[in-house]
């Protein structure tokens, strides 16, 4: 019985600690250790090396086929861009795939028991208040941490906040994400929690549209609404099938349309940045008949930047759904169908069914990416926030009722 208290309080402190560095590792001193950075290396190693502890000592941990997918895209992704890719092998992008591969399995494996997954979900509000005082501390002061974009001198002029991130369109990218986790651990049934929730949601969305995130601020409004709707339709008896293949039919629409973006002439102003996204789109179908397997993890800058095409000399993706089918092919848009899809339609099954209170704002995180992933400019690969909620995600899924335990499978 201690044993097992134990862990419940050791396994989460541990995996919030190891997130925790990762997502505000712009911000921590470079210290160095035999040549590399304590935090953006030896903290990746030393996770690594405590999964492979646990998994010797848990031999019999089973895992679902989704767990597996994350190691499946970075082999394949390696194997293309050495093979097939016309931008060869893109190594600092792998590498930090390979982080966000230490970051997923940390979760997946580590967390075994929803009293687990419930205190590590605190990692999120956490550090979603870190990153709000430090947009406090910007728009208090005027002043920028160095690696922010908005602190270089043809970016004076920009207002907005970028937090612990390059782009404002990041930091906003990640509030969206996260808020439906916060409005969770907050929220109770008492009317001070209530107010508590409706402050946060007041509070990103006016930092959302400081920032002039127009996919953000929509998917925050759309995960408010849903969430509202969650509840009320859960109180009720008609539930249908329709409701469990949501995620699924959505990846479906968002990947069929940005295929068919080239039928439709550009509608934006000349050199905005929604006509330079849209500029981008109209090469899907290009790079999907030139390249069906992808140009690799990170290989699309290089790629786009030889194709005559008008962008501004914007070259990065900027768009979750172009982003996988360019880099990945026909295995990207199976990616996205079968894990952030089918995810979604789990977690919307496990919540409608009463099987578990976590799955409803990962459910909701999920459904965010669809809409705010139309604004990083890498929303996969340069951001952590998405793998952390994948691998949340997975291990929700493996919670087969309210009870405290895992069953991994």
């Amino acid at each position: 019985m201690n044993e097992h208290k134990n862990r419940t309080l050791i396994v989460p402190l541990f995996v919030s600690a190891f997130l925790l560095s990762a997502l505000v590792e712009p911000i921590i001193p470079d210290w160095v250790l035999i040549g590399f950075k304590l935090f953006g290396f030896w903290n990746y190693v030393g996770a690594a090396l405590i999964i492979c502890v646990h998994l010797s000592r848990n031999p019999r941990i089973r895992l679902s086929l989704l767990s597996f997918a994350p190691i499946g895209i970075f082999l394949y992704s390696s194997s293309v861009s050495v093979i097939a890719s016309p931008a060869g092998l893109q190594t600092p992008v792998l590498v930090e795939m390979g982080q966000h591969l230490v970051e997923f399995a940390v979760i997946v494996l580590m967390l075994r028991t929803r009293l687990e997954l419930e205190r590590t979900l605190w990692i999120i509000p956490l550090t979603v208040a870190i990153t709000l005082l430090v947009a406090t501390w910007e728009l208090a002061t005027g002043t920028h941490f160095g690696f922010s974009r908005l602190a270089l001198d043809n970016f004076s002029t920009v207002r907005g906040t970028t937090a612990l991130w390059h782009n404002r369109n990041d930091f906003s990218y990640f509030l969206a994400l996260s808020t439906p986790i916060v409005i969770y651990k907050v929220r109770h049934a008492n009317i001070f929690d209530h107010l508590l929730s409706a402050l946060v949601v007041l509070i990103v969305a006016t930092i959302i549209a400081y920032n002039g995130t127009r996919s953000a601020f929509l998917a925050l409004v759309l995960s408010c609404l849903l969430y509202v709707a969650a509840i009320k339709q859960r109180s009720s008896t008609r539930h249908t099938f329709r409701v469990y293949r949501f995620g699924t039919l959505s990846v479906i629409a968002i990947l069929f349309g940005v295929i068919c973006v080239p039928l439709l002439e550009n509608p934006f102003l000349y050199g905005s940045s929604l006509w330079i996204r849209w500029q981008l789109l109209t090469l899907t179908p290009t790079l999907l008949m030139s390249w069906p397997m992808g140009v690799g993890i990170g290989n699309i800058p290089p790629t786009v930047a030889k194709i005559p095409i008008a962008t501004s000399g914007v070259f990065s993706p900027h768009n979750w759904a172009f982003q996988l089918l360019a880099e990945l092919g026909i295995v990207g848009a199976l990616f996205a169908i079968i894990v952030i899809g089918k995810s979604i339609d789990v977690l919307a099954y496990h919540w409608f069914s009463g099987k578990n209170e976590i799955a409803l704002p990962l459910f909701l995180t999920l459904v965010s990416f669809l809409i705010a992933g139309f604004a990083p400019s890498n929303a996969f690969w340069g951001m952590h926030i998405i793998w952390i909620a994948l691998g949340f995600a997975i291990s929700c899924q493996a919670i087969p009722s309210q009870s405290n335990t895992i069953a991994h499978g």
